[in-house]
């Protein structure tokens, strides 16, 4: 006895569309389709400069909002971050490129 072949995946979709009535009305399939499938909002990632004794840190914090703190200001890249301290005059720790000190 052998195993009954899987359908293919255009021959799944095909069936999904039928049971969903959608298969001869592309509005209507757009519109079911946009019930079933909600795109996932991408999580923001950001750079905070913290300071820290002597200096100031990038840190980098993955989800939640860019929202500026007490802490330090927030960029959304880390060159940004870069330009803003070396803007302030900081320069960068040659053994620790992570830590910038004050001048």
């Amino acid at each position: 006895m052998t195993a009954p072949t899987p359908k293919p995946q255009i021959e799944k979709f095909r069936d999904l569309a039928r049971e969903l009535e959608t298969d001869d009305d592309e509005a209507r399939f757009d519109e079911r389709l946009k019930k079933m499938a909600k795109a996932r909002t991408p999580r923001a990632a950001f750079w905070r400069i913290d300071q820290v004794p002597g200096g100031h840190r990038p840190d980098y914090f993955e989800g939640g909002s860019i929202t500026p703190s007490n802490r330090g200001p927030v960029f959304s890249t880390p060159q940004e971050g870069d330009a803003w301290l070396q803007a302030r005059g900081c320069r960068q720790d040659p053994a620790d490129p992570d830590r910038w000190y004050d001048q």
